[in-house]
């Protein structure tokens, strides 16, 4: 899991060519001055979309609270590039709003429309995505919130909005700052949405200089400092917070919800369908009327071929994640003493994309050198990059933190008592795992295998750097399809991605609707 990042940093004592040279002194500031600006403003879209919603659900009730509950976090399945590309075909010149307008208001009136092609737009359109990450988290902690802090602040005078800014949005300080870690690594991450809108950040950068440019040392540089920006970003509020605790004290009671009625009803059930219409109904909505308009050009077979491709992939490095998981949970549950050193293998998913892919990449270079001078393959043919295997690789050292939480989570409602009980029958520590923790396991596995798959089947910039030759999945062959302005043609596969997450998330979402929600 850590071979690659180790092998990247490695390559960082090659010498750096003269590419580097031009890239530092006239491409960089333009790089990090690009990602810092879509990234805050993505991170103040995500926090105003989820933590105001997130607060009305949770703490009120007002008509439809119950389906927004669960369509408020439906956003996080439409994948970012899918998203930007909806939007910009919804405001664009022979877009439907464009179109509208001039058909009733004039030629004139339809200049008023916002071009969201624009850092500011690229930054709405992933905020209206990654939100339900703060949502989901900040939701979680409500549930849990005792409504003795409420109640002593409301007998001490504060009203509804005080109370909420003064006492409740400080307590969920860790939930939603965890949400926007979360949101932050995923904006780094992203390369389609940017891409598309032709926004310059480190990851489009770190594409522009490998692959148009073919200087690697380079992009190992870029990689490089992009990991160190994005260390430094989380290590930020933990330095901020300083020695601040966050306990629960006193007796605990969750919140009991006030009824809303009248205007406060209707602001409240608008307030929550606003990001559910921004992240989920406009994609949805585009990629449905796209998809009517190419329905007889649809090749069912090669569409077919494309989906099956595109899930034994994404099925193959699932299912490594998930038992690769279940081992490192179970080691750290049977010797508590490798907690340190397990901890260090779901560390991929706080590293973005494209610098694993560079670190794979120079990881497969190095397994290569080593095969030829083994003689297992002649000197000019790769064994390892460009492969599927190198891939898949990838995809387990980025998501294998997605299968492991759910897995230990699964592991804490077991309490100690069920190893004591097997090692006292007589079973040992694998037998254990296998006859007993496994079978009682299963709902978290199958969760596991559900998140991991979709990730993997809508992850993009992994795919586009490490796919062999001539072989597309689902997700690249819907953006390179849409940057070749062929949107139109890009909607059914994007259609299936969404279905897939939302699939996805549903599944996430089941355990904490019963909760209460």
């Amino acid at each position: 899991m850590l071979s690659p990042l180790a092998t990247l940093l490695v390559s960082l004592l090659q010498p750096a060519g003269d590419g580097w040279e031009h890239v530092y002194s006239v491409l960089l500031w333009r790089y990090a001055s690009g990602t810092a600006a879509v990234t805050l403003m993505t991170l103040a879209w995500a926090a105003l979309l989820g933590v105001i919603p997130a607060w009305l659900v949770a703490a009120f009730e007002f008509p439809g609270r119950r389906a927004l509950a669960w369509l408020l976090a439906s956003p996080l399945a439409v994948p970012s590039y899918i998203a930007a590309i909806a939007w910009a075909g919804l405001l664009d010149f022979t877009g439907p709003v464009q179109t509208l307008i001039r058909s009733t208001l004039g030629a004139e009136a339809a200049l008023m429309v916002p071009d969201i092609m624009t850092v500011y737009g690229v930054s709405f359109v992933l905020g209206s995505v990654l939100y339900p990450y703060v949502y989901v988290t900040t939701r979680a902690a409500l549930l849990h919130q005792s409504s003795t802090l409420i109640e002593a602040a409301r007998c001490l005078g504060a009203g509804p909005v005080a109370t909420f800014v003064r006492v409740v949005l400080p307590s969920l300080r860790p939930a939603i700052v965890g949400g926007l870690a979360l949101v932050l690594m995923e904006t780094i991450n992203d390369y389609g949405a940017v891409h598309y809108y032709g926004v310059d950040t480190f990851t489009t950068g770190i594409f522009r200089v490998w692959l148009g440019l073919g200087d690697v040392a380079s992009a190992v540089r870029l990689a490089a400092v992009l990991l160190a920006v994005t260390a430094l970003a989380l290590g930020a509020e933990h330095w901020a917070r300083g020695g601040r605790r966050y306990d629960e004290g006193g007796m605990v009671r969750p919140l009991a919800r006030w009824h809303l009625s009248g205007v406060r009803a209707l602001g409240a059930t608008l307030l929550c369908t606003g990001p559910v219409v921004a992240g989920l109904a406009v994609p949805l909505a585009m990629l449905g009327w796209w998809s009517w308009q190419v329905r007889a050009d649809i090749d069912l077979t090669a569409f077919g071929l494309l989906s099956l491709r595109s899930g034994a992939l994404a099925a193959l490095a699932a299912g490594l994640v998930v038992g690769l998981s279940l081992l490192v949970a179970y080691a750290r549950r049977v010797v508590p003493a490798l907690t340190p050193l397990t901890g260090l293998t779901g560390t991929g998913y706080a590293v973005p994309g494209a610098v694993i892919a560079l670190g794979v990449f120079a990881a497969s270079a190095l397994v290569d050198d080593g095969a030829h001078l083994l003689g297992w393959v002649p000197a000019r043919e790769l064994f390892l990059q460009g492969t599927l295997t190198a891939l898949v690789w990838a995809y387990v050292v980025r998501f294998l933190a997605v299968g492991l939480q759910p897995i230990e989570a699964g592991f804490l409602r077991q309490g100690p008592s069920v190893d004591h009980a097997a090692r006292m029958l007589g079973a040992g520590p694998l037998r254990t795992l296998s006859t007993v923790h496994v079978p009682l396991l299963r709902g978290a596995l199958a969760g596991a295998a559900t998140l991991a798959f979709v990730d993997m089947l809508k992850e993009l910039p992994l795919t586009l750097i490490l796919r062999p030759f001539d072989f597309d999945t689902l997700a690249t062959h819907t953006y390179n399809l849409a940057s070749e302005e062929m949107v139109p043609a890009s909607a059914p596969g994007a259609m299936l991605l969404v279905a897939f997450g939302l699939l996805a998330v549903a599944i996430a979402q089941r355990g904490l609707l019963r909760e209460g929600a």
